[in-house]
């Protein structure tokens, strides 16, 4: 079993260290990383970072919502905050999906190298979606929510026990995160420390002082006696790379938890891919696909104490016990009629629907057959078996059905994409132009790009490969009529900008901000000539012109460039309180017409100085031609006219000018 780290997202897409990634999220609400730190200073010392977490996220809560510069993404999200942390996480899920898998020979090696690994399990602590586009056989499970009442194998399964950039809410990133998920997760928490009990665990990305793995692993040694503790020695790996200090290769190593010391192996190496080779190399009988529907199979086959016509026992004459061996057969029996609904497995029922079949009882199919399928699946068909019923003359009260099935219908129950790549602004695709353009993503993305008659057509022909392309009595699939479907490939321009500059502060006349530009080609057509343009600007002085690298001249679909430019902060910029700089993306697409972004804005806080003498600064320097001036107007104090209103006897006002 693997239990990956940060560690790997570090090597294999640039991602920041958990630190880099609060630095991140400070600049989102306009402070520094050290500004944050001060104020989470007092608590327990492993806790400092998901402290600081909670204070960023409660200052970014009101600049997501009122901030211009968040307006789409509250049009897309709003509707999914629950809580003060998700804003935040819903920008960090936006910048670590945009983030690019390394390009770099020996690490893209690496990475390929680990998509052929043999694994029984996952569990990763990451956000992001490296694992299960690396082993998209293994079945994904988001915290404990997904994985309750999910019929789990513990075999061609990854969990993600921190939580997903697919589901930004998921993630744990606050205090309040990780207090939830110590004290509200027991059912995952025992899952992990069951498969670690069970299983050998090499640890990728995590140093042996991690404290969430002092933590879990507190939580077992508590329950193993020290045989148990010896044997627990030898089934835990750390992989490292080599330092100053531990050079490659394997030793032994001490690692203390909750007063308890005992032994582990670390090994530590240049290459990962070494090691993934020799994962790949690990005998494995049955593809993990197949393995674990195998055990899907055999645990649905157990799961009811009533027999039914999957379960056949056959004489045994006078056959010795020690004689006797367990057959377990995988295959399909001869249609419906020999074994009945209570066996007829999603694939099936998937593949019917496909091939609208209508031979079906639309009694049995709703009354044994629904139930059974909702029973251990939150996903199945739903509308098909009510359209079966339907044909037939017969109509079904929704409220007699399944909840699960029920949520289905009333849309309480999402279909959303699972975690992973997707392609900006694929929701507007349709599901033609969706396979035509990203064939290798349309089985995930096609649950929520947009459908017209021929594209169902296209979904069907789709899928009936996928599940077999045989139907319930082992026949091939008779082959649809012939059709021909031309799916234009749509040009669609795009450009996206991220501006930051190099501070969160200004405090001194002269200091120099640097302002850099991220321009992404978020399209599917290269742009010329991508530069960065200025726009609204409250800097006093003059912000200098972008400067762009030379890749900037032809920009591929998913590139991205860094344009900078340079500031040097006035007098009167320390007392606007701000300093707003906010700016496009521009390019050339192909057909000569201009592509342009929306806009981004960095903003920098000033920060005015004392005065000598305690003094509040100003702004105003009085430098020697002032003084002149103010001692010449003390010398001239006769000059000044003073008016004083007396009374006179008449009860009019007089003045008198002095």
């Amino acid at each position: 079993m693997l239990f990956v780290g940060s560690g790997l997202s570090q090597r294999y897409l640039g991602s920041p260290t958990w630190r880099g990634l609060l630095e991140h999220a400070a600049s989102l609400a306009g402070r520094s990383l050290n500004y944050y730190e001060g104020l989470a200073a007092d608590g327990a010392p492993n806790r400092l970072l998901p402290r600081i977490a909670s204070r960023i996220a409660s200052d970014f809560y009101p600049i997501w919502f009122d901030s211009e510069e968040y307006a789409a993404n509250r049009q897309r999200f709003e509707q999914f905050v629950r809580s003060t942390g998700d804003p935040l996480k819903i920008e960090l899920s936006l910048y670590l999906q945009g983030l690019n898998l390394t390009d770099k020979g020996a690490t893209a090696e690496e990475l390929e190298k680990l998509s052929a690994v043999h694994t029984h399990a996952v569990i990763t602590t990451n956000y992001d979606s490296i694992l299960e586009d690396a082993l998209p056989d293994m079945e994904v499970y988001i915290g404990q929510q997904s994985v309750l009442f999910a019929a789990t194998q513990s075999v061609g399964e990854i969990y993600k026990i921190h939580g997903s950039v697919g589901d930004p809410t998921s993630m744990v990133l606050t205090d309040e995160d990780y207090e939830d998920y110590w004290n509200k997760n027991p059912y995952l928490i025992a899952k992990i420390l069951t498969l670690f009990v069970e299983h050998p665990v090499i640890l990728i990305g995590y140093s042996l002082g991690d404290a969430h793995i002092q933590r879990l692993l507190g939580n077992l040694v508590t329950c193993l006696t020290d045989e148990q503790l010896d044997t627990l020695n030898q089934r835990l790996i750390f992989v490292n790379r080599p330092s100053d200090a531990v050079g490659p290769g394997l030793r032994d190593s001490t690692i203390t938890v909750d007063e308890h010391s005992f032994q582990v192996r670390e090994l530590t190496l240049h290459d990962f891919g070494q090691l993934y080779e020799v994962l790949a190399g690990l005998p494995q009988h049955f593809p993990v696909r197949m393995l674990r529907q195998l055990r899907e199979s055999v645990y649905q086959l157990a799961f009811s104490s009533e027999p039914t016509g999957r379960v056949y026992v056959l004489p045994f004459d006078d056959a010795q016990e020690d004689e006797v061996e367990v057959v377990v057969g995988v295959g399909t029996m001869e249609r419906l009629g020999l074994k009945g609904y209570s066996v007829y497995t999603r694939t099936e029922f998937f593949l019917d629907m496909l091939n609208g079949r209508l031979d079906h009882n639309a009694a049995n199919m709703l009354h044994a057959l629904v139930p059974w399928i909702f029973r251990s699946a939150k996903f199945a068909p739903v509308w098909y078996p009510l359209y079966v019923a339907r044909q037939e003359g017969l109509e079904e009260e929704l409220s007699t059905l399944p909840r699960r099935a029920q949520a289905l219908i009333s849309g309480e129950t999402a279909l959303v994409p699972y975690p992973g790549r997707r392609p900006n602004g694929w929701e507007t695709f349709s599901f033609r132009q969706l396979l035509h353009a990203h064939p290798d993503l349309v089985t995930n993305l096609g649950v929520g790009c947009r459908y017209e008659l021929e594209d169902v057509v296209a979904l069907r022909d789709h899928l009936k490969p996928l599940l077999g392309g045989k139907t319930p009595s082992g026949r091939n699939t008779p082959p649809s009529p012939p059709s021909t479907v031309t799916v234009p490939n749509t040009p669609h321009p795009a450009l996206a900008l991220v501006k930051t500059s190099d501070t969160a502060k200004i405090t001194k006349v002269g200091q120099v901000v640097t302002y850099s530009f991220k321009i992404t080609n978020t399209g599917n057509v290269t742009q010329k000539d991508v530069t960065a343009k200025e726009g609204k600007f409250t800097g006093s002085g003059k912000l200098s012109d972008p400067t762009c690298p030379a890749a900037s001249a032809v920009l591929a679909p998913g590139a991205s460039v860094t344009c900078t430019a340079t500031y040097h902060v006035t007098a009167a910029d320390l007392t606007s309180g701000t300093l707003s700089n906010t700016a496009t993306a521009t390019g050339i697409g192909p057909s000569g017409d201009p592509t342009r972004s929306d806009s981004s804005t960095a903003i920098v806080k000033a920060i005015v100085p004392p005065a000598p003498g305690g003094l509040a600064f100003t702004g105003t320097e009085l430098v020697g031609p002032g003084i002149g001036l103010a001692l010449m107007l003390l010398a001239l104090g006769g000059g000044l006219l003073v008016v004083r209103r007396r009374r006179r006897d008449d009860g009019n006002d007089v003045q008198d000018n002095a």
